[in-house]
């Protein structure tokens, strides 16, 4: 399993959505390196088209079999390229039409290998598009689908700390950067008790229909900083449980 984080935040009031993930893939005797966050854009473009057009983009987050998780993004990424022009000005609003396809694919999937006698062959993903609105889509292998408010967290971290730490700290209205931190908080915390989560994490951005990967510098300073902060949190709580004018004294800081 894994974890995989989506958060929607915002920059100078625009909305933002963020995907972040751990990149380790763990096998029965072997772990590696490996992406669990990828982005897809929209094609077709005609060769007369306006060069500032730019085909629209999305985020895709997976947890559980990576096999059937890279089958159901490939169906997928075929379908929404089908009904979707290469130039939709709201690809968030359209990711909520096709909402109830995009569930039925992730079950037909399911259901293929289910009747083949593969076990229980799980899996989860996430969706997310962003342009005046951001729409973030949690999708079971059974098909179920739900339109996420503020946040979602799937793979097994989710049960071994990451729903906990990420409903603890988040609040509404971040900005890009303060979600960057949490995410990034969530991951190496979790990862040291989860054996199937490790490695450094891995950031995506979705704003104005197009997608990114976090740059290095900022990337290396948005751990620095997660590592400091949790660092402080712990030293603070032992200080106050020996000294309640300390606990007094960091109230009156924050409020």
């Amino acid at each position: 399993m894994t974890i995989c984080i989506a958060i929607k935040c915002k920059v100078k009031e625009k909305p933002v959505l963020l995907f972040a993930s751990d990149r380790q893939e763990s096998g029965t005797y072997l772990k590696r390196s490996t992406a669990k966050i990828r982005d897809f854009y929209g094609i077709g473009k005609p060769k007369e088209a306006d060069d500032k057009e730019e085909e629209w983009g999305m985020l895709i987050a997976s947890a559980g079999d990576a096999f059937l998780a890279d089958e159901v993004f490939g169906d997928i990424k075929s379908y929404l390229h089908k009904k979707i022009e290469w130039n939709e000005e709201l690809p968030s609003l359209n990711l909520i039409i096709h909402r109830k396809e995009i569930g039925d694919i992730a079950y037909q999937v399911y259901k293929k290998y289910k009747d083949r006698g593969l076990g229980d062959p799980i899996f989860s993903l996430l969706i997310g598009a962003c342009d005046e609105y951001s729409t973030l889509l949690y999708v079971t292998s059974e098909g179920k689908t739900k339109e996420i408010e503020d946040y979602a967290i799937i793979g097994s971290g989710r049960v071994t700390g990451g729903e906990l730490l990420l409903a603890e700290f988040f609040k509404k209205d971040m900005t890009q950067r303060q979600a960057a931190n949490l995410a990034a908080l969530v991951i190496s915390r979790v990862g040291g008790v989860d054996i199937s989560v490790g490695g450094l994490p891995d950031i995506h951005m979705c704003r104005d229909r197009c997608t990114w990967v976090y740059k290095s510098k900022p990337f290396d300073e948005i751990l620095a900083e997660s590592e400091q902060r949790w660092s402080l949190l712990k030293e603070a709580y032992w200080k106050m449980q020996s000294n309640s004018k300390i606990e007094t004294q960091i109230r009156e800081l924050v409020e």
